[in-house]
């Protein structure tokens, strides 16, 4: 299985709120990790480390927010084509991108073979899909945490001690990740 590779992307004239290094993006992967090796029996999952630590990408996009909004259905595939031209995309590696701007689409994307290749799924944390309340806010209209980096009550039959489980954006995109997973 190919390395989880991390981004923060924002786009040309967006602000940077510091995700990659201010401990949300960790956070939040963490709480996607302890899913994970809950749910499949303890295996887990390759991110891409140095020294030991998460390594997380800070890219700053060419292109402005409203030209990357303007691609509709297709942003991730607009993300994917500017890592591409910034040099950030390796061989070997998924990439798994905290995209800090919008979308009026949906809340993120990912590749969809046979129909869409990529290496790379994102969330769209300023996303604003019709007829939803947000990508930032929850299902009741409040804001949430950056990155829904809280973890919200479970079922009472899950099997970790807390009876948690992480927020469901962030594992939608591993979803969406394991979805441009070579087959062979």
């Amino acid at each position: 299985m190919p390395q989880i590779h991390l981004v923060y992307a924002i786009p040309a004239d967006g602000v940077d709120r510091s995700f990659d290094t201010n401990g949300a993006i960790r956070t939040s992967v963490e709480a996607v990790s302890y899913w994970f090796r809950d749910q499949s029996g303890g295996l887990d999952l390759r991110w891409d480390t140095y020294n030991g630590e998460l390594d997380i990408t800070f890219l700053r996009l060419v292109s402005p927010e409203a030209l990357i909004t303007a691609a509709g259905a297709f942003v991730r595939e607009a993300l994917e084509r500017e890592l591409k031209a910034a040099g950030a995309i390796q061989p070997n590696k998924q990439y798994m991108v905290y995209y800090d701007g919008g979308s009026t689409y949906s809340c993120g994307g990912g590749a969809w073979p046979p129909l869409i290749y990529g290496v790379v799924s994102a969330m769209y944390l300023q996303g604003e899909p019709p007829g939803a309340a947000g990508c930032g806010k929850n299902v009741w209209g409040h804001p949430r945490p950056p990155l829904d980096t809280w973890i919200s009550p479970c079922s009472t039959n899950s099997s970790t001690p807390w009876a948690w489980c992480p927020p469901a954006r962030p594992i939608s995109i591993l979803r969406a990740t394991f979805r441009t997973l070579p087959t062979t």
